[in-house]
């Protein structure tokens, strides 16, 4: 019984520490623009209001002639956005009704990755809806406002971010936290920088000593994880009798055939970790590869990667949705049985053809609607006098069915800018509160835009890098852009981990 009063006191006496801590701390240099204010011996029924300068001002007289804005703050807390990167500011809590309060500091980062002489996300039309939202660009590794400013910038994190790391699939969570990827592993971690969790790379389904992790990564709404990865089988082609090319697995022939090319094949997976670190499941696309015999289709070109680039999981349907752009297709996955249910998209032995009537072509940003439909983001290579777009579906009721074309968008590039490269890559598309989309472009273009179901553009923004050598802006392609909707997410994003 004295060890429980003893624990008790102790957690009583630190609940009181952490709530009477300043926050931002004295002191403290942020990565970050949009803060969350908090100050000691505030009531909760309190009203208060959040006066900032900015400088460094120990004198309430000259503290006081050179606010640079105030705001009502209940209970002492409040999120606000300071002005500029790269400076001094001061600030006080003080009660609504009068009197004095004492005097805090801190100051904001200079950054250059995401800042106006690298990075800017060039406003093209303000919003007209979603004006306090909050995007996520992960080539900029920077959380943006919707008048294109930084307000967070992803700050060094020893032995997982620098300056040179290549960032993936940036985005808030459903616990409020941060997720995303480098090119060899999957992190979670708060607003502050503090890694939270990070996947374990055992190799338990890959077979070997890592996962290859890769695209994208996601943290459920039961705390569990959810990644892609990527199996290699060894792999081979042989010559038939007309130069065509049998897709074979190496061992899977005869002695007496000679391969034109042996080598391990990725073929992608999916896995699942709970909070621990555990593998609670797996699922390997050359399981279904085999059984539905599709090792002995015929095709004209070498098919070397079916770059499996996208997944949804709808938890409470226990379904999975698994996007492959090489083959075009996307996959829908009984959850967790593993038996797919239904293959969507072009046949498999025309995966190198050129099909204008495919309903999607080397596809990404696979997402569930509320209402159900499936969307995707088209970067239609097929067709060569094709543009991206924007797609949702419609899912057949039969088994054997194809998906139904039920609406699309096609982002308008002048003429002058549309850019005709080997490959597109990238692209996002996310349903929004009010039944909108939001989506970003896919390389070569650096759009990120919210239209209406009318078709009718709701915001957009261009995110641009630097060209030094060309002395102008030009578009940065991003992976994956997302963005962050409502206030109370926000909140719960800036309150996790409060410094």
């Amino acid at each position: 019984m004295g060890r429980f009063i003893i624990a008790a006191l102790f957690l009583l006496s630190l609940a009181a520490k952490l709530c009477g801590q300043v926050v931002p701390a004295d002191g403290a240099l942020l990565h970050y623009r949009l803060i969350g204010f908090s100050a000691p011996g505030m009531a909760s029924g309190g009203s208060y209001i959040l006066q900032v300068a900015e400088g460094y001002y120990n004198e309430p007289d000259s503290f006081k002639k050179n606010i640079a804005f105030t705001l009502a703050a209940k209970a002492g807390k409040i999120v606000a956005e300071v002005p500029h990167w790269g400076k001094a500011y001061t600030w006080c809590m003080v009660a609504a009704s009068g009197g004095a309060g004492a005097l805090h500091h801190f100051s904001t980062q200079a950054i250059a990755s995401s800042g106006p002489d690298a990075r800017r996300l060039r406003l093209v039309q303000p919003a007209l809806k979603y004006a306090d939202a909050f995007v996520f660009s992960d080539a900029a590794k920077a959380l943006y406002n919707m008048k294109g400013e930084a307000v967070w910038v992803m700050p060094a994190i020893e032995g997982v971010v620098n300056e040179g790391t290549v960032v993936r699939d940036l985005k808030i969570s459903p616990a409020g936290t941060i997720t995303f990827m480098t090119m060899a592993m999957a992190y979670e971690i708060d607003y502050y920088g503090k890694v939270l969790w990070q996947a374990p790379n055992r190799g338990e389904v890959s077979g070997e000593s890592v996962e290859h992790y890769h695209h994208e990564f996601t943290r459920l709404g039961n705390g569990h994880y959810m990644v892609l990865g990527q199996e290699l089988v060894a792999w081979g082609w042989q010559l038939t009798s007309t130069g065509d090319s049998t897709l074979v697995f190496a061992g899977g022939v005869g002695q007496d055939n000679t391969f034109r090319k042996t080598f391990k094949m990725p073929f992608g997976t999916v896995l699942e970790y709970d909070a621990a670190g555990k593998l609670v499941w797996g699922w390997r696309y050359s399981t279904y590869f085999r059984e539905a015999g599709l090792n002995t289709q015929i095709a004209k070109r070498a098919y070397l990667d079916s770059h499996e680039n996208a997944f949804y999981f709808d938890e409470k349907a226990g379904l999975l949705y698994v996007s492959f752009k090489n083959p075009s297709e996307v996959l829908k996955v009984k959850y967790p049985e593993g038996k797919v249910l239904a293959v969507y998209g072009k046949d498999f032995k025309h995966a190198y053809d050129t099909q204008a009537t495919a309903p999607f072509c080397q596809q990404h940003g696979c997402k569930k609607g509320k209402g159900g439909g499936l969307y995707l983001f088209n970067n239609n290579f097929c067709n060569p006098g094709a543009l991206p777009s924007v797609a949702m579906f419609e899912e057949p009721a039969a088994k054997q069915g194809q998906l139904k074309l039920a609406w699309a968008y096609q982002y308008p590039i002048a003429a002058k800018d549309v850019v005709k490269v080997a490959a597109t890559t990238g692209g996002n598309v996310i349903e929004m509160p009010g039944g909108e989309v939001f989506a970003s472009m896919c390389a070569p273009y650096g759009n990120v835009f919210i239209v209406g179901k009318g078709k009718k553009k709701l915001w957009d923004a261009v995110l641009e890098k630097w060209d030094a050598a060309a002395n102008k802006w030009v578009p940065q392609d991003q992976y994956r852009a997302s963005i962050i909707t409502s206030r109370q997410q926000l909140e719960r994003l800036i309150g996790n981990a409060q410094k």
